[in-house]
């Protein structure tokens, strides 16, 4: 071995793998529960939607127009009940943020 050569004396660490609470498979647990992960984009009252469970491995897409109130989104949350919300940072304070703030289950935000 070459004595003019350095030894590394700190350990190089990558991050290979991450874990969100839509995504983590709990292997104790007993029974199933769905755990959606949805992903919003707004144009107007024109809403894209994509949310899927990673226990089935179903994925869903979908886009519908909207009222003022979002009827219709409402209806949607209240049925999947996301467990995480992938959104634009542009959309952190519209009222859908808001409103999924104010869900029984509150569902961690994640800003792209």
């Amino acid at each position: 071995m070459d004595k003019s050569a350095k030894k590394e004396k700190c350990v190089r660490r990558e991050i290979c793998n991450v874990v969100t609470k839509g995504i983590y498979k709990d292997p104790n647990s007993t029974g199933y529960e769905p755990k959606f992960v949805l992903a919003i984009k707004r144009f107007g009252n024109e809403i894209g939607v994509t949310f899927f469970d990673v226990a089935t491995l179903k994925f869903y897409v979908g886009q519908f127009n909207d009222d003022e109130p979002l009827s219709n989104f409402r209806t949607l949350i209240s049925q999947i009940r996301p467990v995480e919300v992938l959104h634009e940072r542009e959309m952190a304070n519209s009222d859908i943020i808001k409103m999924l703030k104010n869900t029984p289950i509150v569902p961690v935000f994640t800003p792209m």
